[in-house]
């Protein structure tokens, strides 16, 4: 699929190693944060789709499809059983999405990992605030609601600055060494 996603919102959480490890399938194994004992890193992403069509379609078929809202829920760790060896790896815990048919794809067709429904994901910022809302509505999707405030500094908070080290080395997919997202992400453009 490609896309236009013009914005991209990463929420970190400290969680427990040993119940990131329970949830995982046995061919992956959740990073250990060295800074903090018995916690691994858990993220929350959201983005919004503009203009998605299917890889090999003219670009002009993705002005007629709906704008749509997904989040990502995963673990960063290493797959362990490939067949060349252990590698880094993303385990993708969640997909929610706001729309139907990609929720159908992914129940019907896709299986690869589990999708949920939302009414309505939203990201929003006013100012330096920013707030990002899943409401499950009738869906099957859980409820989030964020409220933060960006920094100016570029500084990272103290649990993550093992892994990310700065801000912008935070927005480096392989500053960690890890491999983020696996595949072509397609066409990207984020707002300067």
């Amino acid at each position: 699929m490609r896309a236009r996603v013009p914005g991209v919102l990463y929420l970190n959480f400290l969680a427990d190693y040993e119940y990131a490890a329970r949830l995982a399938p046995e061919s992956f194994r959740p990073d250990l944060m060295t800074t903090h004992a018995g916690k691994t890193l858990f993220t929350i992403l959201l983005f919004q789709l503009r203009e998605g069509r299917p890889v090999r379609a003219p670009a002009l078929l993705g002005r007629f499809a709906p704008d749509l809202w997904q989040s990502n829920w995963r673990f960063y760790g290493t797959l362990t059983s490939l067949p060349e060896g252990a590698r880094p790896g993303v385990l993708f815990w969640l997909t929610v999405t706001d729309s139907r048919c990609l929720n159908l794809f992914g129940r019907r067709i896709g299986r690869c990992f589990p999708v949920r429904r939302a009414h309505r994901i939203e990201v929003r910022r006013e100012g330096d605030e920013v707030r990002a809302f899943v409401d499950p509505g009738n869906g099957t999707a859980p409820h989030l609601s964020f409220r933060g405030r960006l920094t100016r500094t570029g500084d990272v908070p103290s649990p993550l600055v093992a892994s990310f080290g700065s801000f912008a080395r935070g927005l480096d997919p392989n500053a960690a060494g890890v491999r983020r997202d696996a595949g072509n992400a397609g066409d990207r453009t984020f707002p300067r």
